[in-house]
């Protein structure tokens, strides 16, 4: 179980970023009438205790850029002070219309990940493969991942910097790669009989000294656009109501700074 749990986390860590597109400047809310060039999102927290609102600080989120042919070629995600996190560039081919890489930097510009994506002749995607580095610039990981002919998953093999294979996993994920651990026998208990039953973990579950007993949500409202139509402020809200009879309403307003071509 933990070595299938082991893929499934890492055909998360490595393909999500990757394999799914982000998406276009919040396509569902946006007039693609006028070609964007950057977005800058940034939110402000208004937390209102029985009745009390307290305004939070208004603090930056990511900014992403786009090309003139509508392609994402950086998101830039900050921290509260407005000191970059983390930038990642795309690589997008001008002839193919396709995305050949992403690569990643962390705030102060060390490279972390770079990614490189493979195609056949008719264009489709077959695979890529992502080199991750220490905050030194050196490598110490190399993930080569396969796809199958209807874009699924097929091999996922992890290298050492040297170039020696470490792992391999193969999807659907083979029975020896599901096998489970087998569960440690206790006190007069024989190793067979600890095997036959399943590995249980105990956890505490405090008592609350307050619990919600109500409360509802408004999903995000644009409140106001600019004048292409693209929303540039938008509120959502959460209220719950405790037991003790506070009442707590956390608001979440987003700005959003657009520029164009």
């Amino acid at each position: 179980m933990n070595r299938m749990v082991d893929a499934v986390a890492l055909c998360l860590f490595f393909c999500a970023p990757a394999l799914a597109q982000p998406p276009k400047a919040d396509a569902a809310r946006d007039v693609p009438a006028a070609q964007i060039h950057t977005i800058r999102t940034e939110m402000m927290t208004i937390t209102e205790l029985n009745g009390q609102p307290s305004d939070g600080p208004r603090v930056p989120l990511h900014s992403v850029t786009y090309d003139r042919a509508g392609s994402i070629t950086e998101i830039v995600n900050y921290n509260e002070d407005g000191s970059t996190a983390r930038r990642t560039t795309y690589i997008n081919d001008d002839a193919s219309k396709r995305r050949s890489g992403v690569v990643t930097y962390s705030g102060d510009g060390t490279l972390l990940r770079r990614v490189e994506y493979t195609f056949d002749d008719s264009g489709r995607r077959t695979g890529q493969t992502n080199y991750d580095y220490e905050e030194d610039g050196a490598l110490f990981r190399k993930t080569v991942i396969s796809l199958d002919a209807n874009g699924g998953l097929s091999e996922i093999n992890e290298y050492s910097p040297a170039g020696a294979l470490l792992k391999t996993y193969h999807f659907p994920l083979k029975p020896d790669e599901m096998q489970l651990p087998p569960r440690p026998a206790e006190q007069g208990e024989t190793s067979a009989a600890a095997e036959s039953k399943p590995t249980l973990v105990k956890r505490g579950v405090p008592e609350p000294e307050d619990y919600v007993i109500g409360g509802g949500r408004s999903y995000d409202k644009a409140v106001e656009q600019d004048e292409h139509g693209n929303w540039v402020k938008a509120i959502s809200s959460v209220s719950n109501t405790y037991a003790s009879g506070r009442s707590v309403k956390k608001t979440t307003v987003l700005f959003r700074a657009i520029t164009y071509y």
